[in-house]
């Protein structure tokens, strides 16, 4: 008989006193439409009860407790596989991120009997000194800077395109007359040898040169230092100016990360360096190449054996081509989701419960059978799994499926019609008049890539397998090709202590006007922030205050975690203080919310359309997630710009339920007809179908990817003997 483990009275977030029954040794299926509670039942609730168990059991420090329940019997330790990636330092490897170096130094101090912390690239003393440990440097990128069909006299290098631009100017023109160089010509006419010198060249002579920067007029004496010597001058450029370099391997220590000395140190006739930049397959190859010499040693057999179990789950998962020395943030969604899940199949616990946030996402339709094996692989150790989905093909091995809605979600509901029936869609192609050609492109596993692309008034899905080389393309290439490029991916959204989703959105300052202009009191009463006077003085406009104890937030008792002052939610428009109204979901506020208030009415349209009503104003940004978190931004970025622009969306449609990705689809079209053109990376098979134009890539990942399958017309993509996501469509 299996046992379960029960949870009673869970209201989380948005949860209405639900009762939820896991049975041991079962996989569990919860779905349900986005901001329904799924996450607020597996992972806020369910697992953090078991972190917190374990922490009062082990004597560790307690995680903030932010579930809400009234009784829970037999639970599991567990483990949670979260989706996102906010892993952004180019330090951590996938050597270093599971743990794998620390065999990898064991064999080498061993065999050369010094120190294992020898061979760690992150301390200074063992690095390389060109490139401090990360393997690569950054350069001055041509194709960034130079605009080849732009006139010398109209300025080609894009990073003297700022607010010294006249100076540039000047200097250009006084040092071409000099160099007898025609200030008509493009620069892609120009002989080689004046390219050179207006590439690279420093001046002998200085040249006096009076400009202006905005209405100011100024005057400085200056050698020409060339635009690519100018930034090679930048031991540290700026964040602005990074998008006018590329990351290079490093030449000193070929991209090993090691100081010479460390490299020096061997095993087999290789240093570890090269070890940990073989691909996966390769590794393999070699390390059973050398087994009849390790296999004699104890300690060599026990470490070996650790690193090739680790490979062969990789290698399951088809991770054959990636490479230890592989940086976490440059990994894909669906690279990392693979590595997670050969962590989960390598471990030797069973009796555990494991939760996957939406293990499809990021994921090749032709990748889900490899999780969906991986997900029984670990079932079959005794262990039990709760999956967060949307993706119907999980039902497949699922026990019991659990779906989450009602109004505004927060019930467990028994009608699952809104998950299992597609929408009744209009669809919409929209043709693009104007191309651009893409010449000898290079980035990542892309190499010298020339292809012609779509770029004006139109939807196109970039797709293919999970490191096939969609984001290199979308986020490096496609930029220096489109017209205002935007680039927004799933990253959290930037903000402070005081962010909340009204002042991101821009519509906070109309609602505290409103509020003023009707209680005669100043604006300034109507700001949380902590230099306002509408704050509460106890928690300085935070809402909690630290617990001196046990160094942990508590809601602060003096204004309840509402963040204003007394006097503040003391005043009232149409019965309701401004905490109030701030907290009504986005569904009820605009209902309430005064016509004359343009922009915010217009805002909150936006958000209603596409199914974000049952956030509130008051949501904390950091609060606010995946799919939520890229819609926002998108509808942020719509009304903050008025001319057309080039929206590069990677993965938009991952953890939306289809009603909202029906309703993202109908929203990118709208931005269209306002004159804007729409790049979206995507894996999801309703994207796809209802986009203009698709460019796949191919036919596999890593180095054997970067290829074009297939560009053009989506349905023309039937015809195309090499495409893979046609039998999918």
């Amino acid at each position: 008989m299996k046992k379960n483990s029960s949870y009673i009275g869970i209201e989380t977030n948005n949860l209405k006193n639900i009762d939820f029954t896991l049975a041991h040794n079962h996989i569990s299926l919860i779905m349900g439409a986005s901001g329904s509670g799924k996450s607020s039942l597996a992972i806020n609730t369910i697992y953090k009860i078991s972190l917190n168990e374990l922490s009062q059991l082990m004597n560790l420090k307690e995680s903030p407790s932010m579930y809400t329940i009234k009784e829970y019997q037999n639970i599991l330790p567990s483990i949670a596989l979260l989706q996102e990636n906010y892993n952004k330092n180019p330090r951590s490897t996938i050597a270093t991120y599971f743990k794998i170096d620390i065999f990898f130094k064991r064999l080498f101090a061993q065999t050369n009997q010094v120190s294992t912390s020898m061979f760690q690239f992150n301390k200074y003393e063992t690095s390389c000194k060109k490139c401090l440990g990360l393997g690569s440097t950054l350069s001055p990128d041509l194709k960034k800077i130079i605009d080849y069909d732009i006139k010398i006299k109209d300025i080609p290098f894009k990073n003297w395109k700022s607010s010294y631009a006249n100076y540039y100017l000047q200097l250009i023109k006084l040092y071409c007359k000099d160099n007898d160089i025609n200030i008509e010509h493009k620069f892609s006419d120009l002989d080689d040898l004046s390219k050179e010198k207006l590439l690279y060249s420093t001046s002998d002579v200085k040249y006096k040169i009076n400009y202006k920067v905005g209405s100011r007029k100024r005057a400085k004496t200056s050698k020409y230092i060339s635009p690519i010597n100018e930034l090679k001058e930048q031991s540290n450029p700026a964040e602005r100016e990074k998008r006018f370099y590329s990351e290079q391997v490093c030449t000193f220590c070929n991209g090993y990360r090691f100081s010479p000395k460390v490299l020096s140190y061997k095993i087999y006739e290789k240093n570890i360096g090269e070890l940990y930049n073989m691909d996966i397959e390769s590794l393999q190859i070699w390390i059973l190449s050398k087994k009849n010499y390790w296999g004699k040693s104890n300690t060599e057999s026990i470490s070996f054996k650790q690193i090739l179990s680790f490979i062969e789950k990789m290698i399951e998962l088809n991770l054959e081509y990636i490479n230890l020395n592989r940086a976490i943030p440059t990994l894909s969604g669906g690279e990392l989701q693979r590595l997670r899940f050969s962590k989960a199949i390598n471990s030797q616990f069973s009796n555990f419960l494991y939760i996957f946030d939406e293990p499809s996402s990021g994921l090749h339709p032709n990748e889900w059978e490899d999780i969906l094996n991986a997900i029984i692989k670990i079932k079959n150790k005794n262990n039990t799994i709760i999956i967060i989905e949307h993706n119907r093909v999980f039902k497949s091995i699922a026990d019991k499926t659990f779906i989450l809605g009602g109004d505004n979600g927060g019930e467990i509901i028994e009608n699952s019609k809104n998950i299992t029936n597609d929408i009744n869609f209009k669809y919409s192609f929209f043709e693009s008049n104007e191309q651009a050609s893409i010449k000898n492109e290079t980035y990542n596993n892309i190499k010298n890539l020339s292809t012609s692309i779509q770029v004006e008034n139109t939807l196109t899905v970039i797709c293919g397998k999970s490191g096939s080389g969609k984001t290199s393309f979308l986020k490096w290439i496609l930029p220096k090709y489109c017209n205002n490029p935007t680039y927004l991916d799933q990253s959290p959204l930037k903000g402070n202590n005081y962010s909340i989703l009204s002042t991101y959105l821009g519509i906070f300052d109309e609602i505290k006007k409103l509020y003023a202009d009707e209680t005669k009191l100043d604006i300034d009463y109507f700001s949380f922030h902590h230099s306002s006077v509408g704050k509460c003085i106890s928690c300085n406009g935070t809402g909690l205050l630290k617990d001196e104890i046990d160094n942990t937030n508590i809601i602060c008792p003096n204004c309840n975690g509402k963040r204003f002052s007394k006097l503040t939610l003391k005043s009232k428009v149409n019965d309701m203080n401004i905490y109030e109204l701030l907290n009504l979901t986005i569904n009820d506020l605009i209902q309430v919310i005064p016509k004359e208030l343009k922009k915010t009415h217009k805002v909150l349209s936006f958000l209603q359309y596409i199914n974000l009503g049952y956030l509130s104003l008051f949501r904390e940004v950091s609060s606010i997630f995946r799919g939520e978190a890229q819609r926002i931004k998108i509808c942020n970025i719509f009304f903050k710009y008025k001319r057309s622009r080039t929206f590069l969306l990677d993965e938009p449609f991952r953890g939306l339920d289809y009603n909202s990705k029906y309703k993202l689809v109908q929203f990118l079209y709208q931005i269209i007809k306002e004159g804007n053109t729409i790049f979206v990376v995507e894996h999801d098979i309703i994207a796809i179908k209802n986009s203009s134009y698709i460019i796949e890539f191919g036919p596999k990942s890593g180095i054997h990817g970067g290829t074009i399958l297939y560009n053009g017309k989506k349905d023309d993509i039937y015809n195309s003997p090499q495409s893979i996501i046609k039998r999918y469509l």
